[in-house]
């Protein structure tokens, strides 16, 4: 028999942990199983290495051990061959990240598919070998990340800065469209069976393509937030915030096709109809930069197209003198600044009363680490921490250090080893702390954001306004970038303005792209 008193232990020491092998056996026994039976007669389980003797160096063989294999691999024995194997697995993935460098980061991110954080980290290591990672695209993407090639082969640089530089078919990553979130299996199904009969002219083409019974309204709304309809809207000069105003449209659309298509009797005057072309886009306010990130973020779980913070990340590089990714790198109570954004906010009532404390994590283009505001801190800034809010965060470096049953610091885990967080001292909305600092506003302007004739009219008519309306104290210069690519710079003594957060997104709506930086 075996009671309860077999599985409690007789009051043994802590430290020693599972099932002693009377107890195995006895299991083994009850429930007639050969498995445990054979793990309680087994020396493999209960030898306890006592000393390591060198006894030189021999040849060693792979041997056959039934059932289980006696490998240690924590530091104290490894067998030669499991070594020699993952040395050559170290090899060739190191070849292949050399030589197939897109390649080898796509592989990557497809076995990092749903885990956000190791995928921000993989996208970040691939743009700093200079790969492109793209958007979705309803065209071109399959379910995982893929990598696309240009079409014909460009000419290659004389010193090709890199590896990508140097392969003329430019290969860029591809994110698939099972990274976008509520987009299943089935959706995916339905739209790569669909592009078959050839690319989708739009959102209504699509949208008349596919079938609505798998590809709802859900999907529409993830796909053009993810970026998934950019290339059709290049055509005609779209936003994704116009294309997201359409969504009904297509659907109407989408689904007197499929009617159509089910009662199998289209004829020539309801097939024109369904495939005439659409009287276009609503005209709708373009999405700024913050708001674009923010629907991006919700749709694929990070941001791709860029980051909260590029709206001052030329501002932000002179403030601040630590980044999320170097904490790890930090001293224990070494003071820091960083710019962020405060995601994953969260309060808690301590366990000892006295107060609120807040967790979050503070993001930046590197990376996130987390964030902890004691109470007392709390009373002090809790008005300023706001989930999605971008900040510029003063703090000290808290490292978690292990510690022994009696609350001595285990001195064996190597400090470089253990996680570091970061605890809040002072919290400021970016743009306030950034705005004290600055003396002027230059406004950046080049042929692309311009662009030309008519566009380019209506787009400086409406900075013209956005300057009016905005009338303060602070000095606005420009700088217009040449086709050549020198520089000219322009002075606007008589305007003054107030370079609120309005103002920064009304000038991206005009331009789409940040074109106001703050300088001090």
């Amino acid at each position: 028999d075996v009671s309860m008193q077999s599985f409690r232990g007789n009051g043994a020491a802590k430290e020693a942990l599972g099932f002693s092998r009377a107890t195995i056996a006895a299991l083994a026994a009850t429930l007639g199983s050969e498995r445990l039976a054979c793990e309680a007669t087994s020396d493999v389980f209960w030898d306890r290495i006592v000393s390591i003797t060198p006894k030189g160096e021999e040849d060693t063989f792979d041997l056959t051990v039934d059932v289980d294999h006696n490998f240690v691999a924590d530091g104290l024995i490894v067998h030669n061959s499991h070594s020699a194997a993952y040395a050559l697995i170290t090899y060739q993935t190191a070849f292949l990240k050399r030589h197939f460098p897109a390649e080898f980061m796509a592989a990557t991110l497809c076995s990092d598919l749903g885990k956000i954080e190791k995928l921000v980290g993989t996208i970040n290591e691939a743009r700093a070998m200079s790969i492109p990672v793209l958007v979705p695209d309803v065209n071109e993407s399959d379910r995982m990340f893929t990598v696309v090639y240009a079409p014909k082969p460009v000419p290659v640089p004389k010193n090709p800065a890199n590896r990508i530089e140097a392969d003329p078919y430019r290969p860029r990553i591809r994110v698939g469209l099972g990274g976008v979130k509520g987009v299943g299996d089935s959706a995916i199904e339905s739209i790569v069976e669909a592009r078959k009969a050839g690319p989708f002219a739009d959102i209504f083409d699509f949208a008349s393509r596919i079938d609505p019974r798998k590809v709802n309204k859900g999907v529409f709304e993830a796909l053009v937030s993810s970026g998934a309809f950019d290339d059709t809207l290049k055509r005609t000069g779209a936003s994704r915030a116009q294309a997201f105003e359409s969504i009904e449209k297509a659907l109407e659309r989408g689904k007197g096709a499929a009617k159509e298509r089910s009662s199998g009797q289209i004829g020539l005057f309801s097939l024109a109809e369904t495939l005439k072309p659409t009287s276009g886009y609503p005209e709708v306010q373009p999405w700024d930069l913050v708001h674009q990130l923010k629907q991006e973020r919700e749709a694929l779980g990070l941001y791709l197209t860029g980051h909260p913070l590029d709206r001052y990340a030329a501002e932000a590089g002179r403030f601040a003198n630590a980044l999320a990714a170097s904490i790890d790198e930090r001293e224990n109570g070494e003071e820091v600044t960083l710019a962020g954004v405060i995601e994953g906010y969260r309060e808690k009532v301590p366990k000892s009363g006295g107060g609120r404390m807040a967790f979050f994590h503070l993001e930046d283009r590197s990376g996130r680490v987390e964030a902890i505001v004691r109470a007392k801190t709390f009373e002090v800034i809790h008005e300023q921490l706001k989930e999605g809010e971008a900040v510029l965060l003063n703090g000290k470096v808290k490292v978690e250090f292990k510690r022994d049953d009696e609350g001595n610091v285990d001195d064996e885990v190597p400090e470089q080893q253990l996680e570091r967080k970061l605890m809040v001292e002072s919290v400021a909305p970016l743009g306030d702390a950034l705005r004290a600092k600055a003396r002027f506003v230059t406004l950046r302007l080049n042929p692309a954001n311009l662009l030309e004739g008519d566009v380019t009219r209506r787009r400086l008519e409406a900075l013209k306004k956005a300057l009016q309306e905005s009338p303060g104290k602070m000095p606005i210069n420009a700088t217009l970038k040449l086709p050549d690519g020198s520089e000219v710079g322009l002075s606007l003594p008589k305007v003054r303005i107030d370079p609120t957060e309005e103002f920064l997104a009304k000038v991206e709506r005009i331009f789409g792209e940040k074109v106001a930086e703050l300088r001090s």
